[in-house]
């Protein structure tokens, strides 16, 4: 970090938790100082005065175990192992291997079993992943989650979790566990419903946030800025939004509408600059490292052992992780990305609806749920999600080609600041400017100009 910014922690940090800091940033230092750009990544965070105020908010909340591995975690694991790791894989294999992955337990008589799981996440971190986000109904239910979780210290469990599954006992076990970071899961329109939950965490220690899924009925409250200013009033470290999709073929009403996207959009990027709080979101984070993260990046394992490339494409593998990575279906959803060079149209799923089709209609992989076909074949669905596309297309062109973005040289990266994704992507952003030029010539694809999509079939 840069000297001053080192020194106001100091003022403001007790003592021992300022030399526990540094001891992670003397050990991070080459590789900080070694990543892209003309100022190196260490400056940056350093000078991000939101990055600065969001570690002293956890040097000063969080108990001494979970300080521990939010220092270690996010520092020398993910930053330090975790990318050597998915560097040796990427000149092995050609792609990058996944940064994160995503495990949805079950529940009740269809619950993940606790030998799969210690293999999930054990396979995970041989190949890189620092981050494993435990998704569902009341994950936090498992009765093994917290006693695997702590077999893998150096891997960050987020699980996300109905606020009535937090009691006391749970909150103790969790700051005594360090790397199981709670996401309680908050309605924006019935907040009070967590601030139990909430409080007792923060009692604790334990490094929590909030998970809200982005449906239609709360997308105008959840884009408020006084929805982020309360959570993190209320402790939160961090904000995961994630979009809700019909990937079971369920009614595609309660999906936000492309223009509550588009507010969302807006706001998590304001937050991002000017707001203490990591903001997650991965439809947006995608935009600011190089697209689509599916079947590569991220992939995610169900309560049965089946590997999907993402929580939204539900057509997967059996087997191990790196088999699942080299399976036919995996490979052509990598070979697709970016889906375009507007890396705000990322997804295969409601931004490229044909794609994902064409894709499975190529492969015809197991459906991994019911009702996943229904998500490609059922008429209204289909109708609504092209529909969906075609809208969000229009609002994605002007912002990508706006201040906002600068049509990909000014992406909003969190803590960071912006980023030139052709400088930090250059083969991804190349790959899609060759398929962009093919699509044009072959008269293919979204015309700006003309705002409509010349044909449906977008994949080649």
């Amino acid at each position: 970090m840069e000297i001053m910014a080192l020194i106001e922690l100091e003022r403001r940090l007790p003592r021992d938790r300022f030399e526990r800091l540094v001891r992670m940033l003397q050990q991070i230092a080459p590789e900080l100082q070694s990543h892209r750009g003309p100022e190196g990544l260490a400056r940056r965070l350093a000078l991000n005065g939101r990055f600065v105020q969001w570690v002293e908010r956890a040097s000063t909340s969080l108990a001494d175990v979970p300080f521990e591995r939010f220092l270690k975690n996010l520092g020398v694991e993910v930053m330090v192992r975790s990318h050597e790791t998915r560097q040796r894989f990427a000149s092995s294999h050609g792609y990058y291997g996944p940064a994160m992955i995503s495990m949805e337990p079950g529940s009740g008589g269809s619950l993940m079993d606790v030998t799969l799981a210690r293999r999930v996440l054990g396979e995970a971190r041989d190949l890189g992943a620092g981050i494993v986000s435990v998704v569902g109904e009341d994950p936090l239910a498992s009765p093994w989650l917290v006693d695997v979780s702590s077999e893998h210290p150096d891997t960050t469990v987020v699980v996300h979790t109905r606020p009535d599954l937090v009691d006391g006992v749970v909150a103790s076990r969790l700051a005594a566990c360090g790397n199981l970071w709670p996401a309680v899961m908050v309605d924006p329109a019935d907040e009070k419903a967590s601030d139990g939950a909430m409080a007792r965490l923060r009692e604790a220690g334990v490094l929590f946030g909030v998970s809200v899924t982005a449906k239609s009925d709360v997308a105008g409250a959840l884009a408020a800025d006084d929805f982020a200013d309360r959570q993190i009033d209320r402790g939160a470290m961090f904000l995961w939004v994630e979009p809700h999709v019909p990937v079971d073929g369920g009614d595609p009403a309660v999906m936000a509408t492309a223009d509550e996207r588009d507010g969302l959009r807006r706001a998590l990027r304001r937050w991002q600059r000017t707001r203490p709080l990591l903001v997650i979101d991965p439809c947006l984070d995608g935009s600011c490292l190089g697209g689509c993260l599916a079947a590569s990046r991220t992939l995610h394992v169900q309560h049965d052992g089946v590997v999907t490339p993402c929580p939204h494409i539900r057509f997967g593998e059996r087997g191990s992780l790196l088999s699942a990575l080299g399976s036919r279906l995996f490979a052509e959803v990598r070979r697709v990305q970016p889906c375009d060079e507007n890396l705000l149209r990322l997804c295969p799923v409601t931004d490229h609806p044909d794609i994902l089709r064409d894709i499975v209609d190529r492969c015809e992989p197991d459906a991994s749920v019911t009702g996943a076909h229904a998500m490609l074949r059922d008429r209204i669905v289909t109708r609504h999600l092209d529909a969906y596309s075609q809208r969000w297309a229009d609002l994605a062109h002007a912002a990508w080609n706006g201040e906002d973005y600068r049509s990909g040289s000014s992406v909003m990266m969190p803590f960071v600041g912006p980023v030139d994704v052709h400088e930090s992507f250059p083969s991804r952003m190349q790959h899609a400017h060759l398929v962009a030029e093919i699509r044009r010539a072959m008269g293919l694809g979204y015309d700006p100009q003309t705002r409509k999509k010349r044909v449906s079939l977008l994949y080649l």
